[in-house]
């Protein structure tokens, strides 16, 4: 061995120690728990009380863009044939 390995201290070897301790683990399950009954309760109890629910909202907005894509359709069939009006009578 060489001399810089014998003049180092030896490195005693840890016992597997456990990322968290019991009581750090039990207060992160409280807290996750906490949060998670609190999102289950926000979503089932409190966001009916608004009225429109997520899902209600989107439909809605479906609903409009189909009626908007509609009138969209429309409104450029009739520019194309007021365009069509407007070259035969320039052309009359």
């Amino acid at each position: 061995m060489s001399d810089e390995e014998e003049d180092a201290p030896k490195r005693k070897k840890r016992k597997g120690k456990a990322l968290l301790s019991k009581k750090q683990a039990i207060i992160l399950a409280a807290i996750l728990g906490i949060l998670v009954i609190g999102m289950a309760l926000q979503h089932y109890a409190i966001e009916p009380l608004y009225g429109e629910t997520v899902e209600e909202k989107y439909a809605r907005c479906l609903t409009q863009k189909n009626v908007l894509d509609d009138r969209f359709v429309e409104c450029s069939n009739a520019q194309q044939a007021c365009e069509v009006q407007l070259s035969q009578c320039l052309e009359g």
